[in-house]
């Protein structure tokens, strides 16, 4: 959600409007992400508000790395308690941070004395809880600082998914007919690093076999990526691919609610992603009622059961579950051999679901159940309050 917006979110008040009876809470900088974790949830006891903060950058211009966007000073919350994402405030009320893959949250150049910093602020008593996006998020940040001996920092972090929004239908997907193609769509704005090439690259193979597969594809596609960045051509080749090929509807970009319109049209998503977070597509898929083909990067493994509400598709992870491209001499090489082995993997499960389109169904209704339990709004929402009390100390 972009900044000059924040304020037409059902559930985010201006801090002088906070409702009667309700607790603030201030977050700071809403963003994508966010939104799914904290403000636009009906938290019973607490009212989200937009908080000022000063990045620190704005004090030392010539400084890099995001240590200085990432360790903002507060300014005059009138809050209690805040909740950031990613961000650990210099200052202010307790707070509690969404970890979305690690903590402190420090790309770019950085320096010991930044993490010390990061660390120090982590084990204030101003920090009452870490929430991880994942069980693996959480694995990692617990495995990091157990080996920094710091078990203040270990005892709060936990896991809290956030939610999504259930589909705004609940009329049941009808069975697939025997004739009908196999339909994929594919959401991502990064297309290259979301594993576009492999993709194409497996369903013309598939398709070659006999198999009737149409693709609908949203990405807009940027000419830099970081998986690859010295590529500056290929965003603009597999753009004209995908306007040229005769089974593939490109869209460069949609607005959510059509997306999820869109995935009700489809059979399955297909999200062979090399480096993420978490996933979001994923699990807004399910809830309308597709199962997913993804790798396996990071946290897709808990959100696609293989086999079971999808299928999921290996790429060659470190210990941190990233990819080992980002470490390898040649990353462009490390790419090309990691698209080969998710074309491989992406011809395989096209041709597993191209031949049982009932199983696909099944899949789909299986995801759907499995994220609803994991995401469902109401739920999360308590699970938040009960956060936020412990946070305050408030007792029934």
């Amino acid at each position: 959600m972009a900044q000059n917006t924040w304020y037409s979110a059902p559930n985010l008040h201006r801090t002088d409007a906070i409702p009667d009876g309700k607790i603030g809470v201030g977050v700071i900088a809403p963003n994508y992400g966010l939104e799914h974790v904290s403000y636009l949830m009906d938290v019973p006891r607490y009212a989200h508000t937009v908080v000022r903060r000063v990045p620190l950058q704005r004090l030392e211009r010539k400084r890099s790395g995001n240590f200085w966007g990432n360790t903002p000073i507060v300014v005059r919350p009138h809050v209690p308690l805040l909740h950031t994402f990613n961000m650990l405030p210099m200052n202010g009320p307790p707070f509690v941070v969404t970890l979305e893959a690690r903590l402190p949250f420090y790309l770019g150049p950085h320096r010991d004395w930044q993490h010390k910093i990061g660390h120090a602020i982590l084990g204030s008593d101003r920090c009452r809880k870490i929430l991880a996006f994942s069980d693996t998020a959480a694995m990692l940040a617990r495995r990091k600082f157990t080996a920094l001996n710091r078990p203040d920092i270990v005892n709060k972090i936990i896991t809290f998914r956030g939610a999504v929004l259930p589909s705004d239908t609940e009329q049941p997907r009808s069975d697939p007919k025997p004739d009908a193609p196999l339909r994929l769509i594919f959401v991502g704005a990064n297309g290259l690093r979301k594993g576009i090439i492999p993709l194409l690259d497996a369903i013309k193979q598939v398709r070659g076999e006999g198999a009737d597969i149409t693709l609908t594809v949203v990405s807009s596609l940027p000419q830099r990526d970081y998986i690859n960045p010295q590529d500056t051509t290929s965003a603009d080749i597999v753009r004209q691919r995908l306007i040229d090929t005769d089974w593939v509807d490109y869209h460069a970009s949609m607005p959510n609610p059509d997306v999820r319109a869109a995935m009700r049209d489809h059979d399955l998503l297909a999200f062979p992603t090399i480096d993420e977070t978490l996933g979001w597509v994923t699990i807004e898929a399910a809830m309308e009622g597709i199962a997913t083909l993804a790798s396996n990067a990071f946290a897709l493994p808990e959100l696609v059961e293989d086999g079971v509400t999808g299928r999921i598709v290996p790429i060659p992870l470190n210990e941190n579950c990233k990819w080992t491209g980002f470490d390898a001499p040649d990353r462009s090489a490390a790419l090309m051999d990691t698209y080969v082995m998710l074309r491989n993997g992406l011809v395989d499960a096209l041709r597993d679901a191209a031949s049982d389109p009932a199983k696909v169904h099944r899949w789909g209704q299986a995801a759907r159940t499995r994220l609803m339990a994991m995401y469902a709004p109401d739920a999360a929402a308590l699970r938040l309050q009960q956060i936020y009390d412990e946070a305050l100390d408030v007792s029934d």
